[in-house]
């Protein structure tokens, strides 16, 4: 096949990147957007050498999963996967994307996975939105999020998976931008001042909401003073007013450097009971509608014997240690938190103290690094790991392993590098429990997972 052609072809599966797939001269071809079982009139506009790209140009039938977007922005974002598709079909394509990582990444064909469980709402569940800032063709300001492989800002206001509030605090701060002469960031040049509007919102409705700038002030104090006349008078539920500093040419969104412009009271959420202060770069929960749901399942999995000592890394801000000796406070001795972020060390810190729970500190450090060292000193009985999508580091799996660390309970927001870490540990000595799936982002490819190592040969 080559560039151009146009095929007629059934899709015979779907992938969690929202591709459908056919075949054709028996090369697999990849139809975004295409659902099992839909015949599609196929334009192809990549070749590669095992497989192609291809653009619906035109479809025959339609899958019984299939229903109409209620997300305007919807597929062009580049935020979300599964807005066409029945919420039950989502979760078994979830389900299935497990199973076939554990199978092909892990080689752990015959390993148990439960079926994803739901999310209690599809809409309005995320608690931290970054809208980049930038331009239409007409020169008004837009904010949104990139379209798919690409830099270009999709007006997103009216978004589906964020709580209505955001779109219209949007629209109001960028009505501000525009007649303050603000200007916007550019990646080409290095020059303009706006680079992102970032929330986070609490259970109660409470907002902190951080502009990320391409310096340190809002153009000037009077600028400023009037912004933050603005927001007060305007947006009574922002109890925290911040700017970020980031000069770099860079994707990151955040910089090191936060400023507070104002603050009514310290901006926190809760899971368990325990109030958990965030800044604007702490790590949390985006989803808090299912994380009881996925603390409780991870938890469950553990031993009912008691655990002197629990080393839980990439902490965050402490909540699922906290969270296991607020639920189970005659199990855990002593917990011992890491995490890389400084501030959600502290952040954590104070959450411990303000829950009265003293049998727990933190620290700030690099998981692998840290561990490495510590681990000389005091083996623990349970270690909690939740990394970041890139999994677990070769150096951290080998101390764990080589220390022999009796349980490792592993959480995970990718299935692949979760795969992949299951099948290092098992080659050194551990079984793995039944992995179990929490669907905590609802409509978008990705799904949690958690699962309990134990080591079983010395």
């Amino acid at each position: 096949m080559k560039k151009n052609d146009v095929i007629e072809a059934t899709i015979l599966s779907v992938m969690s990147n929202g591709n459908g797939v056919c075949r054709h001269e028996g090369m697999a071809v990849f139809v975004p957007g295409a659902l099992e079982g839909e015949t599609h009139r196929i334009r192809i506009i990549k070749v590669y050498k095992n497989h192609c790209i291809g653009k619906s140009e035109a479809r025959f039938s339609d899958s019984p999963s299939r229903i109409l977007s209620s997300c305007p922005p919807f597929p062009r974002c580049g935020g979300c996967t599964w807005q066409h598709l029945t919420y039950e079909e989502e979760l078994k394509i979830k389900t299935n994307q497990v199973k076939e990582n554990m199978k092909r990444i892990g080689n752990l064909a015959d390993q148990a996975v439960l079926p994803a469980l739901p999310c209690p709402r599809t809409t309005g569940w995320r608690n931290k939105i970054m809208l980049p800032i930038g331009k239409d063709k007409n020169g008004n300001l837009v904010a949104g999020y990139y379209a798919e492989r690409s830099h270009h800002i999709v007006p997103a206001l009216c978004c589906t998976q964020q709580p209505e509030e955001v779109g219209i605090i949007t629209q109001s701060l960028l009505t501000f931008f525009q007649k303050a002469h603000l200007s916007v960031y550019d990646e080409t040049t290095k020059k303009g001042l706006l680079r992102a509007i970032c929330f986070r919102i609490n259970w109660v409705g409470e907002i902190l909401l951080c502009l990320v700038l391409n310096g340190n002030k809002l153009k000037n104090d009077t600028t400023e003073q009037v912004f933050l006349s603005h927001i007060k008078e305007n947006h009574p539920q922002i109890i925290t007013l911040a700017l970020n500093e980031n000069r770099e040419n860079t994707n990151v969104v955040l910089g090191q450097h936060t400023r507070i412009l104002f603050e009514i009271k310290p901006f926190e959420d809760t899971i368990f009971e325990v109030s958990y202060p965030l800044s604007v770069s702490s790590f949390f929960q985006v989803n808090l509608l299912q994380t009881e749901t996925l603390y409780r399942t991870a938890f469950s999995l553990l031993p009912t014997k008691k655990m002197a000592y629990v080393v839980d890394l990439f902490c965050g801000v402490g909540s699922i240690g906290l969270s296991l000796i607020k639920l189970y406070p005659a199990q855990v001795g002593r917990l011992l938190g890491v995490d890389i972020v400084p501030e959600a060390v502290e952040n954590a810190k104070i959450a411990a103290k303000n829950a009265g729970i003293d049998n727990a500190s933190f620290l700030s450090g690099d998981a692998g690094h840290w561990i490495h060292h510590a681990l000389e000193e005091n083996i623990p009985d349970l270690v909690i790991v939740d990394p970041p999508r890139k999994g677990c580091d070769n150096q951290l799996l080998h101390t764990l392993a080589e220390n022999q660390i009796p349980f490792i309970l592993y959480v995970s927001c990718d299935s692949a590098t979760l795969a992949r870490d299951m099948s290092k540990l098992i080659a050194a000595g551990y079984m793995a429990s039944t992995v179990h799936t929490v669907d905590m982002f609802p409509r978008t490819g990705h799904v949690e997972t958690v699962v309990l190592i134990t080591r079983v040969k010395k």
